[in-house]
């Protein structure tokens, strides 16, 4: 897409990268070209961007650390819910999370802290798998939207006999059902319309 962008001499290009660096090559041959770049959502290593528009991602994480310690009484076992290698915002989500864990919440601990991807169906056999390798796990908080949907449904069929907290990360429809119905705790919410339209604004 970005070698399209440069090929159809584009003036900018607003881009919400997958990865802190792997598209870092071809940013620098569109910035060789003039193109401005826009990052929304994620950093990237490289300083061939013009600016970015994001969240506080970090701070993310440390309020899903705090409410989580408050649901369980500041002590217990937790899941760390991952997305991706080199991901840079929920990298950063996670990070927050864990540091504040380790920081603040001495009898809280970390056992797992799986990367889960953005696929609903593997992070729902994942989790089941976690659940089933860590049966007294008493919480998990996952940084991204589809995991969290994936480890809504693999609660729905193993959080039976006691109740397992559950902190999430973004919005929709089936998880504000969640969270009306009780089956989640809390999400952690940003406005991904802003970001997206305050990137094409500053290109």
């Amino acid at each position: 897409i970005v070698e399209w962008g440069i090929r159809e001499k584009c003036d900018a290009i607003v881009l919400a990268p997958n990865h802190i660096r792997l598209t870092a090559p071809v940013l620098e041959k569109a910035r060789n070209h003039g193109i401005q770049i826009v990052l929304i959502d994620s950093k990237m290593d490289a300083g061939h961007h013009a600016c970015i528009v994001e969240s506080d991602n970090t701070k993310a994480g440390l309020q899903a650390a705090d409410y989580l310690a408050g649901l369980i009484q500041n002590t217990g076992r937790v899941i760390l819910a991952r997305h991706m290698k080199k991901h840079a915002s929920t990298s950063e989500r996670a990070m927050g999370f864990s540091q504040r864990v380790s920081n603040a919440y001495p009898g809280i601990k970390i056992v797992a802290d799986p990367y889960l991807g953005d696929s609903k169906g593997f992070a729902y056999r994942s989790v089941i798998e976690l659940l089933a390798q860590f049966p007294q796990t008493d919480a998990i908080f996952c940084v991204g939207e589809e995991a969290s949907m994936g480890i809504l449904k693999a609660l729905g069929e193993t959080d039976r006999n006691r109740k397992i907290r559950f902190v999430g990360f973004d919005l929709n429809p089936e998880i504000r059902a969640a969270l009306i119905g009780g089956q989640m705790d809390a999400t952690i919410v940003q406005d991904p319309y802003q970001i997206g339209y305050t990137g094409v604004w500053a290109a």
